[in-house]
């Protein structure tokens, strides 16, 4: 039977940041149905924790991020750094997972920019739309695809609260195959597309986003890869 795995991050400078980060992690496995939760830190910490498991169905990371990095700058997974134990690159780490995922497993990465080419001011128009190609995201589902042909990542394309960012881009899955590397837009896949073009569209998808009951809310449920409650 395939594993649900969430992973958080074990130690940050603001007590009250690693708080809601164990908050959010533990959200997520519940509605996972009780997924393990691991904290780690290190690259090598991060690779341990999916290394230790024989097949994985849905994997999620709840903590800092950006366009190259997952958990940290400095200690996680990088593109094309590795540095072991602190840093290890996002080639090495996805050759660990890509042999223990599903053919169809689930990658919800919960961390600021994961899905974005690069840094930008907070959700601008164009972050609500397709892209991210050159993204970590982007970059581990190339990476996961051979093996897990069916794989969907779904991340965040700008800064936001772990999984209640509604600005999201995915791969694969119900997304569908990305033409170029380009992940969808989660907002354009539901409402029509072009949809992130607009304000009130926008200004929609955050309302239908953070319309469920508490501590269900639909943007969780999407990047649990789960139909979102009351659609």
């Amino acid at each position: 039977m395939a594993s649900s795995l969430v992973v958080v991050t074990a130690t940050d400078a603001r007590p009250r940041t690693l708080t809601y980060f164990r908050q959010q992690a533990a959200q997520l496995a519940a509605l996972w149905g009780g997924a393990v939760v691991v904290e780690a830190d290190t690259g090598r910490q991060l690779e341990a924790a999916v290394a230790s498991h024989d097949l994985i169905g849905r994997l999620a990371f709840v903590c800092h991020g950006g366009a190259a990095w997952l958990r940290g700058s400095r200690s996680g997974i990088r593109v094309g750094v590795h540095e072991p134990p602190g840093v290890v690159s996002l080639d090495h780490f996805a050759s660990v997972l890509a042999p223990r995922a599903r053919r169809d497993i689930h990658v919800a990465l919960a961390a600021c920019w994961c899905a974005a080419d690069r840094w930008q001011p907070v959700m601008t128009p164009g972050s609500w739309g397709p892209g991210g190609a050159r993204s970590l995201a982007g970059r581990l589902y190339a990476a996961l695809v051979p093996l897990a042909p069916w794989a969907c990542v779904i991340a965040h394309a700008s800064k936001g609260r772990a999984t209640e960012n509604p600005c999201l881009r995915a791969w694969g899955g119900p997304y569908g195959a990305p033409s170029g590397g380009v992940g969808a837009s989660v907002l354009d896949h539901h409402l029509g597309p072009g949809a992130h073009k607009s304000a009130a569209m926008r200004a929609l998808w955050r309302q239908l986003c953070d319309a469920g009951p508490e501590h269900r809310e639909p943007v969780e449920e999407l990047l649990a890869g789960l139909p979102p409650t009351g659609w």
